[in-house]
């Protein structure tokens, strides 16, 4: 291995790993002749000595000035980034009389030896564009050099950062860009620096009307309720590959994520308003790690689902501890934009590939059912396909093309493979599963992954669609108890699946009234109590499969069944202790009860 190692060492043991940062004065051409060449040089050293300042006081070196533009290194990105901050924040808090430019790029850069310092290096170009591509007082990073820097963010909490989604940079492909900011400066609007992304992926109406959009369903093989990994009784049958006969013709992604070409014909069409991308412009910055607000473009253009519309609308609460909860755990439209700015990534990424025939791209699981909660953990992606020879493709087979197309655009790191999806991302992750779309005898059928060599009969909008006719029942209210028993799920009780808990609510809400508040909580769990005290084999309908039971994965496996009962009696007595509590108004110790049994959110 030396023998073959140590030639390419060789080659590298004089490079150095640096973060090159770029400092582009904006118009500096337009200023000079506007101010004439003496005020307009003048205006330019200034920038310049700014900036060297600058980056004297967070230990970095300039290497060169290059005409109006200044190009340093610093040692790690942390200085590098914070020196980029810091200059923004003087020319914005001191209102001076220029704008610059700002790109970081961290990597292996090789000194050049010539009568003054200077370097070459891949990051060093990727610094360069990355300055050139920034808006007036932007801050871009680039993929690699942001993942350096992201542990360290959770120590400063006055910088803040969004992603903008991947971007072609000239000379050097699409790259997966971010912006970073000080959170008094908030991010840089996009009606002064329109984000080529919001072009990219879409061609957008010049006057955005309200989009009528078939309702999207997430997947019960997604995750949440899987009806094709779980151990629930189910007499379906399944299929092989090659033993499917019948296709739909293949066609590109739609310019929305849902409905257009072949939708299904029995999905229910909901008109949903256009977001008022305006109002989310103007809101200021958003928390860290929100998504670029241009990603609001395509939901107005998209439509949102009545169900993910509840996300954005305020829900009455009577109880105040309990409404402050709910409006902490909900998800924001910064989290609801960053759900369709990675889907705007995965279209641009899949889509127009005759050796990938995808028809639609689409989110799934609990956040299309409307009953996701903050912290978000995983997002479900649909990525339909429909084969155009007429032959079912094998699912390791489709897995390993995605994940091919994903590693072209800058995603190979990021992705893993598991039996029947992909996982891109560590925190935040999206789980990627296919959908096979195919006719028979002129009806659209649906598959999703069982195996590596096995697809089964799902139609994955069912689960939305039963929730739309559940929140249709219930009201707004239905939700919100939801959400909270989310938190109590994902605290307390991580082995009930989410749709199980979504149709236990339901069944329970058809008999008796619960408010989302204390009492409502208490006798959900007394009630459900009771019903698992009485009930010992599976009743709840899978909205996907009559045949499969929602609840098989539980009730006909003793030891999970126990170690059920066995969580849902410590919450019941928890949740009884809280009542006695509040009757005797002892407030502190009732937060501390319902802070063991929804997480550490509460009451904070």
């Amino acid at each position: 291995m030396s023998d073959r190692l140590f030639p390419q060492y060789k080659q590298l043991q004089d490079s150095v790993a640096l973060c090159s940062v770029f400092f582009d004065l904006v118009d500096s051409t337009r200023l000079k002749q506007q101010l004439g060449p003496l005020e307009g040089v003048a205006l330019s050293l200034r920038h310049n000595e700014l900036c060297a300042q600058t980056v004297a006081l967070y230990q970095g070196q300039v290497v060169k000035h290059i005409g109006d533009a200044i190009y340093a290194v610093f040692p790690n990105p942390l200085p590098a980034l914070l020196a980029a901050l810091d200059v923004k924040y003087t020319i914005i808090k001191e209102n001076l009389p220029f704008q610059t430019k700002i790109g970081l790029s961290f990597g292996l850069v090789t000194p050049v030896r010539t009568p003054d310092a200077d370097y070459l290096g891949a990051s060093i170009d990727m610094a360069a564009r990355l300055a050139s591509q920034s808006a007036p007082n932007q801050v871009l990073l680039d993929e690699s050099t942001f993942q350096i820097l992201k542990p360290l963010l959770k120590s400063l909490d006055t910088v803040i950062f969004r992603f903008l989604g991947i971007q072609e940079l000239k000379g050097l492909s699409y790259t997966p860009l971010y912006e970073l900011s000080h959170i008094d400066l908030g991010f840089v609007q996009e009606k002064k620096a329109p984000s080529p992304q919001a072009t990219r992926f879409f061609a957008r109406p010049a006057n955005p009307q309200p989009a009528t959009i078939q309702s999207v369903s997430p997947s019960s093989a997604g995750g949440e309720g899987s009806a094709g990994s779980s151990g629930g009784s189910h007499n379906g049958g399944s299929v092989s590959p090659g033993g499917l006969t019948g296709s739909i013709g293949s066609t590109s992604v739609a310019s929305s994520f849902f409905g257009g070409t072949g939708a299904s014909p029995g999905s229910a069409a909901v008109t949903a308003a256009a977001v008022d991308h305006t109002a989310a412009r103007q809101g200021g910055a958003g928390p860290v790690g929100s998504a670029a607000t241009a990603a609001a473009a395509a939901v107005a253009t998209a439509g949102l689902s009545p169900l993910v519309q509840t996300y954005l609308e305020p829900v009455p609460v009577a109880d105040e501890a309990f409404r402050q909860f709910l409006r902490r755990i909900n998800l924001s439209r910064e989290d609801v934009d960053q759900v369709f700015t990675m889907l705007q990534n995965m279209h641009y990424a899949l889509k127009d590939r005759a050796d990938f025939p995808v028809r639609r791209i689409r989110p799934g699981g609990s956040f299309m059912r409307g009953t996701m909660i903050r912290p978000k953990k995983s997002l479900d992606l649909l990525v339909e396909i429909s084969p155009t020879d007429g032959k079912t493709p094998n699912v390791t087979e489709v897995l390993g093309q995605m994940r091919e197309i994903l590693s072209k655009v800058g995603w190979n790191r990021d992705v893993e493979e598991h039996q029947t999806f992909l996982v891109l991302g560590h925190e935040d992750s999206f789980r990627i599963s296919p959908v096979l779309s195919l006719v028979e005898e002129e009806k659209e059928v649906f598959y999703l992954p069982n195996g590596p060599d096995t697809w089964i009969p799902r139609d994955p909008q069912a689960p939305e669609r039963w929730m739309s006719e559940a929140f249709r029942r219930h009201g707004p209210t239905f939700l919100a108890l939801i959400r909270i028993l989310r938190a109590w799920q994902r605290t307390n009780c991580r082995i009930l699946r989410t749709l199980h808990l979504e149709m236990l609510t339901d069944l329970l809400l058809r008999k008796v009234r619960l408010e989302p508040g204390p009492e409502g909580l208490y006798n959900w769990f007394r009630y459900i109590h009771q019903i698992f005290s009485q009930q010992k084999k599976p009743f709840l309908a899978d909205p996907s499969d009559p045949t499969y039971f929602v609840d098989g994965y539980l009730m006909t496996n003793p030891a999970t069944f126990n170690q059920f009962g066995r969580l849902l009696s410590h919450s019941l007595q928890l949740a009884t202790e809280a009542v006695n509590l509040a009757q005797q108004k002892q407030y502190l110790l009732v937060q501390n009860k319902w802070r063991a049994l929804l997480g550490p959110g509460f009451g904070a």
